[in-house]
């Protein structure tokens, strides 16, 4: 992985043993006065160092490009584990991993997954795309539905 991105979970290792060390109730002061960083920002770095626990300081994956935001789209709560390992095995194949390769990847394990659940029953196409983008929403709050994303999803037959 390269520097950055390693960085990005090396500094989220340390903010989570310092978030321990802070006093209760002293975190956000802390944080504020130490690196005049917001807690979202904060945050980010401490999901992308708990979602990828297994990388020591960044050196397993040397060469894996994965862009800082498509660290943090991976690194969001609900996202599931082999999502995360389907980008680290296309970036260790030399894909260049962006944002939107994320929420390609988030996209379609939902309609896989609502294909599935759903043999035999034919929902009706409004219902079929509120439910895909429901539960894209509930991986990736705040995703931005494109065209793009409803092709991925069939919502444009």
């Amino acid at each position: 992985m390269d520097v950055a991105r390693g960085c990005i979970i090396e500094v989220g290792r340390e903010l989570i043993a310092a978030k321990e060390e802070v006093p209760h109730g002293q975190w956000l002061a802390w944080l504020q006065r130490e690196f005049r960083w917001s807690h979202d920002t904060a945050m980010n770095y401490m999901r992308a160092a708990r979602a990828f626990p297994e990388i020591p300081n960044g050196s397993e994956f040397d060469g894996v490009t994965i862009e800082g935001r498509a660290l943090y789209a991976l690194s969001a709560p609900g996202v599931p584990q082999e999502i995360r390992d389907e980008a680290v095995a296309q970036a260790k194949g030399g894909k260049h991993i962006t944002e939107a390769e994320v929420e390609k990847l988030i996209a379609e394990h939902v309609a896989k997954a609502i294909e599935g659940k759903r043999e035999g029953h034919e929902a009706a196409p409004q219902e079929r795309e509120d439910e895909y983008l429901g539960q894209i929403k509930t991986l990736k709050p705040g995703f931005a539905v494109t065209r793009h994303t409803r092709w991925i999803c069939g919502l444009n037959q």
